[in-house]
């Protein structure tokens, strides 16, 4: 016999962060994990009240739009309800979410371990400089770390600008500046330098003429890992003497901007020996790919294949 569901969510202790912890299901399903505060503190507690109060009892009946709340909203209740607006903001022209999404949880992760339970109109400078301090002790390099505290105050904006905070928290932690360069305890971060032309080199002969072109395109045109991947024919205008990539999404479309990338005689050589036979399809196809590779394998085979393999190949 399955054990029953609780109707009433438990007040459990986060051992990691010593915060006290209630995990609930909204109404689409989704899991949630909102912290109270210190475990077993009175406000913690009373927090917990308050949360299964507003819930009348029944973890189905957790709200999944935003809230309108200015003075009992918490800091957990305001970064659920941002993620619920950049899950839907953050997005390519297709549709397809962006990793900013990714970035924003990744930077409120410190922020929920330190004050997921406070009040969200009274967190100020010094809350916000302590989960910085936090971002510093985990080792983050200083760049990122004023990225991510840029990330908070973003979403304190957000806030104001639906009504739900007033505009003297954003106010505030604008005064908070960013680390400078060497004046923070926050280490630097390694230049990005290009890849090793000896490396790239010797490991050339060793990939598979896919990635082989990839690599080489790459090395010809300086486009990103990604664009290279989505090269279409159809986003390729040929007809001139060099050929003109637009492609249909890129990293500062939604600022309004175009991108082009040109391909020379060498860049068009390589694509050459990839052409798809339908325009809209991938030149480098991983299908393609697996099938060539498994091609070029059973054209060296020195067995037999048996009876069964040849119908699992079938199947």
């Amino acid at each position: 016999m399955p054990r029953p569901k609780k109707s009433v969510p438990a007040y459990t202790l986060h051992k990691p962060s010593g915060q006290a912890v209630v995990k609930l299901t909204n109404k689409n399903g989704v899991r949630q994990s909102i912290y109270l505060g210190r475990y077993d503190s009175p406000e913690s507690k009373a927090e917990y009240s308050r949360i299964i109060t507003s819930i009348g009892q029944s973890a189905s009946d957790i709200p999944t739009t935003v809230p309108s709340l200015t003075t009992d909203l918490s800091l957990n209740e305001l970064m659920l309800a941002f993620l619920g607006h950049a899950a839907t903001h953050y997005r390519r022209p297709d549709g397809t979410p962006t990793s900013e999404l990714h970035n924003y949880k990744l930077s409120f992760r410190p922020l929920k371990e330190l004050f997921g339970g406070l009040l969200a109109c009274r967190f100020g400078p010094r809350e916000l400089k302590a989960v910085r301090d936090q971002m510093v002790a985990a080792g983050w390099c200083r760049t990122q770390i004023n990225a991510r505290v840029n990330r908070i105050r973003r979403m304190v904006k957000w806030g104001v600008s639906e009504g739900l905070l007033p505009v003297q928290v954003h106010q505030r932690l604008a005064t908070v500046t960013g680390l400078q360069r060497g004046r923070s305890a926050a280490r630097e971060s390694d230049p990005v330098k290009p890849a090793d032309e000896a490396a790239i080199r010797a490991v050339l002969p060793f990939l598979l003429p896919t990635v082989r072109a990839m690599v080489e395109l790459q090395r010809l045109t300086g486009m990103r890992p990604g664009e290279v991947c989505a090269v279409r024919p159809c986003d390729v205008d040929t007809t001139g003497d060099l050929w003109v990539y637009t492609p249909p999404s890129h990293k500062m479309a939604y600022r309004g901007k175009t991108r082009t990338v040109v391909f020379g005689p060498r860049a068009q050589e390589l694509l050459r020996g990839f052409v798809p036979a339908d325009p809209a399809d991938y030149y480098f196809s991983p299908r393609q790919a697996v099938e060539r590779q498994r091609a070029e394998r059973a054209a060296v085979r020195l067995t037999p294949r048996y009876p069964s393999h040849e119908r699992r190949n079938v199947r």
